[in-house]
């Protein structure tokens, strides 16, 4: 679009992949049968691991003293994420031919999932009015970097209290993670008549887009790019 050219047009040209692997593919007992399908983790450019703190019992108990979100319910599934992380890595190093404790030299983004239901555990900060881009004089936006590292500072020493073993899980597998608090939604579902809902009005997503966009700045393929605070 608006290129003259077949070189042109060539060189402003990429191919973007993605994968969605469901957790349940890093179950050990099902390294076997599903293998083939976490095989192209490991010629990956960038990983986004999806964390739900709803699934982590001490995050939902210190979420339960300020939400009546029902996935807070005593019958809601509670599962052992940090064994999901350990798993990947796991494989990763084994098809990328790295040794048992190598770090990954891709960059990995952990998104935390539901930020709605735990904002309130970062008081002095409020996702929903920053804004994790940067337009430059010239006409780019990009990643604002300088806000981007300073949210993740910030919400890995939540972690670090809420979800400690996650965290060794992330670090013990890369060097470069960057946590990102993320809510696709923006609010919580509804149940009526044993049904779960959102009503459309209701849809405020916070941050949802982020965690891609900054994984594929990382990359350094031109797509996106990465500024920060001096650019003008």
């Amino acid at each position: 679009i608006g290129y003259k050219g077949e070189k042109e047009l060539r060189l402003a040209s990429r191919a973007l992949c993605l994968y969605d692997n469901a957790g349940e593919h890093f179950r050990p007992n099902l390294e076997a049968a599903l293998s083939p399908a976490t095989n192209h983790l490991a010629l990956s450019e960038a990983l986004i691991y999806v964390f739900d703190p709803l699934q982590h019992p001490k995050f939902r108990q210190l979420c339960r003293k300020h939400s009546q979100d029902p996935q807070l319910n005593d019958d809601f599934q509670v599962v052992r994420q940090d064994e999901v992380i350990i798993e990947a890595a796991k494989r990763i190093r084994l098809k990328a031919n790295l040794a048992e404790h190598e770090h990954f030299k891709k960059p990995l983004v952990v998104a935390v999932n539901k930020l709605d239901v735990w904002q309130h555990l970062l008081p002095n900060i409020d996702f929903s009015n920053l804004h994790p881009f940067q337009a430059t004089g010239n006409g780019v936006t990009g990643i604002y970097a300088n806000m981007i590292n300073e949210a993740s500072r910030v919400l890995r020493e939540l972690l670090v209290q809420a979800a400690p073993e996650v965290v060794a899980a992330c670090d013990s597998f890369c060097n470069d993670v960057t946590y990102i608090p993320i809510s696709p939604q923006g609010c919580s579902p509804e149940v009526k008549d044993g049904n779960w809902g959102v009503r459309p009005a209701s849809l405020k997503p916070v941050w949802a887009e982020v965690p891609l966009l900054y994984a594929i700045s990382r990359t350094n393929c031109g797509l996106v790019p990465t500024l920060s605070s001096n650019h003008k």
